[in-house]
């Protein structure tokens, strides 16, 4: 359905769904108020293409203000409806955005089913490898590192020929995290910079604004308190200015952290407080967990013991909560060090013994070995897709040469055609114009003064006979000089539309006058009465006549010659066989090469070897393939092959 919006409107709304660059959160949510009030009064259906793109929107805003649950009961009736409109695409990029939600709520499992069943659907390719992506997070979250580490790598596949920086920076910033996570810190800081960079060039400053603060913990991570700060510092100006008020929790915690380094312990736990204040109002446990142990690490740094024991049970029951392996870990190290400070060594060793069950567990799915194992195992699948590729490619380069070099005999043959044509055109003009047509022209004008009776002759059926023969023959010198004339001039014939049967017959008539000479017979055998083509005909004329002139030079005296024409599905085939003195494999080549020879006939007749020659460049000229057949003693048959769908009319 159309939608009723005016273009205005229509403009207004995309720069929300376009989420053009300097559209803050505020300026969304005016927008995505409009569209409902909108809604309200009639002017927006639910099958509007809008409608779902901007309830996308509503869902959109209730996350980024943490109200997880009410955006996922948004989402979910926005699946509802996509699929009661029969829209796949929205069914399943709102279930993208369900999964992406319960994550943030620390559902990574649940998140993992939803992706991993999305990238079975048929997907575009940047669909796919966002989803990617996000399953990659959320394995990563999961305490899955391998599994993280191999769909990061098969994202990055999917993206290398993608025009989306952004999706590509995205993939180098959780791929950092993975390495950070595992304390490989010198390929976490490269990846960064590669995300950097790609969000600097877009302009994409939420990103900016993530990708300095994990520079900032991974030197805090690396005891760099200064070149920490220094991304602190940006990360905080990023946040106050670009990122919505309940993430500035991560970067007070990073920040406090610093101080904590540095040992300026009433900044780090005033900094603490603030990141825990700004967590528990957005209901952040993850965050909430991380802070509680950090304020309880400085409140045993102070001999605050039982502070310390408070911060850190709180810590350790929200994280067993949201079963965050790492946070309760690290919960049960501060507890064990605050129950041995107080004196209480039972309870500290019952966290201890937590604490290194906690650790195994952590090992075993999260050893810096597993993601080089894991990135051995990409980077052999990858190299084997590089074979598989220079393979095809050196199959295709040996297919390439094949048809240069079927080319170049081709251009050799046309080479060859075209220098024995030019070195004797003008020769067999000058033959045609003055040594025949001149005699020819005076017998046919003999002939006319016996019919008419100005001459007188015993013998009316010689006279008939004579007339014929020296008629025809003058049309074929008109013919003849009229395509000499072309060759020398370089002026393509116009196909012409007529009958190939009645052509066939008149170029018999012609042969018969020259097979009388020596008695042969010439048999006609076609599988159709009539076949109507369209090519240029004077060229198709001379190829006939000069192979059936070559069947007769060389047939014996009493000898048959066949001329069939067949007809298969979309081939039509000339057939010129005849009962002679055949042709040897090298005599055979130089006529496929378009290289003039010549032999005396059966009876001693001369040639200039140049019939063959003309007869193969009509055959090229006009599409066909000639084929040859011949033994010496044996005979020989040339055939010329066409396909009908070429000779349309």
């Amino acid at each position: 359905m159309a939608s009723k919006l005016t273009a205005e409107q229509s403009s207004y709304f995309d720069d929300v769904l376009n989420r053009r660059p300097g559209l803050g959160l505020d300026e969304i949510a005016s927008r995505h108020a409009e569209f409902e009030q909108l809604v309200m009064e009639g002017k927006i259906d639910e099958d509007d293409p809008i409608y779902i793109k901007m309830r996308s929107v509503g869902a959109y805003l209730l996350s980024a203000k943490g109200d997880y649950k009410s955006a996922l009961v948004k989402l979910n009736e926005i699946v509802e409806l996509s699929r009661r409109l029969g829209n796949l695409i929205w069914e399943i990029r709102t279930l993208n955005n369900i999964a992406y939600v319960k994550n943030l709520m620390g559902d990574a499992f649940e998140a993992i089913e939803i992706w991993e069943k999305l990238l079975l659907e048929d997907l575009t390719l940047a669909d796919r490898a966002l989803y990617a992506t996000n399953l990659g997070a959320s394995y990563s979250k999961a305490m899955k590192p391998k599994d993280a580490m191999r769909v990061y790598h098969e994202a990055l596949e999917l993206v290398q020929d993608n025009d989306d920086p952004i999706l590509k920076a995205d993939l180098f910033n959780n791929l950092a995290n993975l390495y950070r996570k595992s304390s490989i810190f010198d390929k976490a800081i490269d990846l960064y910079l590669l995300a950097l960079d790609l969000y600097k060039e877009r302009g994409s400053n939420e990103r900016l604004a993530l990708v300095y603060n994990n520079f900032c913990a991974t030197y805090l991570d690396m005891r760099e308190p200064d070149k920490a700060d220094e991304y602190g510092v940006l990360a905080l100006e990023y946040y106050d200015k670009y990122m919505p008020e309940r993430t500035r929790s991560i970067v007070l915690n990073n920040i406090a952290a610093i101080a904590d380094i540095r040992r300026d312990y009433q900044k780090a736990e005033d900094y603490y407080l603030l990141s825990l204040a700004q967590a528990e109002k957005s209901e952040d446990k993850e965050m909430m967990t991380n802070v509680l142990s950090n304020l309880s690490l400085i409140s045993w740094e102070n001999s605050r013991f039982d502070q310390a024991k408070d911060y850190a049970l709180r810590a350790q029951t929200i994280a067993h909560e949201i079963n965050d392996l790492y946070a309760e870990k690290t919960s049960y190290t501060r507890l064990k060090d605050a129950w041995q400070s107080m004196g209480d060594f039972a309870q500290a060793f019952l966290a201890q013994s937590v604490e290194m069950e906690l650790e195994e567990q952590i090992y075993k799915s999260n050893t810096p070995l597993d993601i080089a194992q894991a990135e051995a195992e990409f980077l052999q699948k990858r190299l084997k897709a590089q074979i598989d590729k220079y393979r095809e490619q050196n199959h295709a380069l040996e297919e390439s040469n094949r048809i240069i070099t079927k080319k170049t005999m081709e251009m050799e043959t046309q080479n060859n055609l075209l220098m024995a044509t030019n070195s004797l055109l003008n020769r067999i003009i000058s033959i045609i114009a003055h040594d025949v047509r001149g005699p020819v022209a005076t017998i046919a004008k003999t002939s006319e003064y016996l019919l008419d009776g100005t001459l007188r002759s015993d013998n009316p059926e010689l006279m008939h006979s004579l007339y014929d023969s020296a008629q025809n023959t003058s049309h074929l010198i008109d013919e003849l000089l009229e395509l000499a004339r072309k060759y020398k001039a370089g002026v393509d014939e116009v196909p012409e539309v007529f009958d190939l049967m009645e052509s066939m017959y008149k170029g018999k008539r012609l042969a018969d006058v020259s097979a009388k000479n020596k008695d042969i017979h010439i048999e006609i055998k076609s599988n159709r009465e009539s076949i109507p083509i369209r090519i240029a005909r004077n060229r198709l004329n001379l190829i006939i006549r000069n192979l059936m002139s070559n069947a007769i030079k060389y047939s014996p005296r009493g000898a048959t010659i066949n001329l069939d024409i067949e007809v298969n599905d979309d081939l039509l085939w000339l057939h010129v066989r005849d009962q002679g003195t055949g042709m040897d494999a090298a005599q055979i080549e130089r006529i496929r090469t378009g290289r003039s020879f010549s032999k005396l006939g059966t009876q001693s007749e001369k040639g200039f070897g140049m019939g063959l020659v003309f007869v193969l460049e009509a055959i090229i000229h006009t599409g066909g393939v000639l084929e040859i057949e011949s033994e010496p003693g044996k005979g020989s048959c040339f055939s010329v092959c066409y396909h009908l769908s070429d000779l349309k009319l």
